[in-house]
């Protein structure tokens, strides 16, 4: 008995004090960022997952910077797109992931399933807006809590660093790749992340989120008046192959549906065709690919 109070007592103290660190850190971190700039000269922002964050070198694309993040979903990229929006008025591009991946269930698990959130929430829950903490916190308190310590550990890391965005965890970078992996194992892994449950046992169903904050970010871009490319990247034959047909036809409703919004570009690349050597793995280009797909997009930028 002795022994359970004492490990409830120290549990409470811990708790304690976390909490009451969290506030100043989270109000410092938050004015820190806000300050920051791009640059007079950066014009076009590539944000999004990997599939951009691998597709767009940004030594490639004239007065660019990537910003993508492996698993990024469109719930933290709008909140990420919010701050950078904040204090760089000279943006007048936004490049955004569009692919038929993006729309599964399995982004929302990036959010509030708590084995799957131990990665993201450190990056990005100090720049949400302080009611959506408490919407996660309600929802999902356990995983909420328990990245609470790595939350509070990488901020304290991003304040003895200068205070740049690279130096900031929702920062990402182009990713510079030459490997290549179009083996049949590489892409059955990737079909069954992306689109299935339980190792191809169960489809996944739809994100009504995703959607929701896809939204968001163009309705975001219209208010600062930037233009919106929603570029789906080339992926290999045998991968869109797998694909199953019901996320390819929710993908071009949602397409359909956005194809006339105001300021906002749809380059649909999923089938252009690059040899094997320009993929990374069955989704991503490697640099190679990358090289020849941002020359590519350059001429679209060009063309709006």
């Amino acid at each position: 008995m002795k022994l359970f109070l004492k490990k409830s007592l120290f549990f409470l103290l811990i708790g304690t004090l976390l909490v009451f660190l969290f506030f100043p850190i989270n109000y410092i971190y938050n004015k820190r960022v806000e300050k920051l700039t791009l640059g007079g000269n950066i014009s076009t922002l590539i944000c999004g997952d990997s599939h951009l964050g691998c597709a767009l070198d940004d030594k490639i694309i004239p007065n660019s910077i990537n910003t993508c993040i492996g698993g990024e979903c469109y719930y933290y990229t709008y909140y990420k797109l919010k701050k950078i929006l904040h204090n760089n008025n000279n943006l007048k591009y936004i490049s955004l992931g569009l692919s038929f991946h993006n729309f599964t269930e399995n982004r929302d698990n990036r959010i509030y399933k708590t084995e799957e959130i131990k990665n993201m929430f450190p990056k990005y829950f100090l720049i949400l807006e302080n009611r959506k903490k408490l919407d996660l916190l309600m929802k999902n308190p356990t995983g909420l809590l328990k990245s609470i310590p790595s939350i509070l550990k990488d901020a304290i890391i991003t304040f003895l660093k200068p205070n740049k965005y690279a130096n900031y965890p929702f920062w990402g970078i182009f990713s510079d790749n030459k490997n290549t992996d179009l083996s049949d194992e590489n892409i059955k892994a990737a079909i069954n992340r992306h689109y299935y449950n339980n190792n191809f046992d169960l489809l996944q169903g739809f994100s009504a989120l995703q959607l929701e904050y896809l939204l968001k970010i163009i309705d975001l871009c219209s208010k600062k008046n930037l233009r919106l490319y929603l570029i789906n990247t080339p992926v290999s034959n045998e991968y869109f192959s797998k694909i199953p047909e019901k996320f390819i036809n929710h993908y071009y409703n949602i397409v359909k549906k956005l194809k006339f919004t105001k300021n906002v570009k749809i380059l649909d690349y999923h089938k252009y065709q690059l040899p094997q050597n320009c993929y990374r793995d069955a989704d991503h280009l490697n640099s190679n690919g990358a090289k020849i797909f941002s020359e590519k997009i350059v001429s679209e930028i060009n063309d709006f």
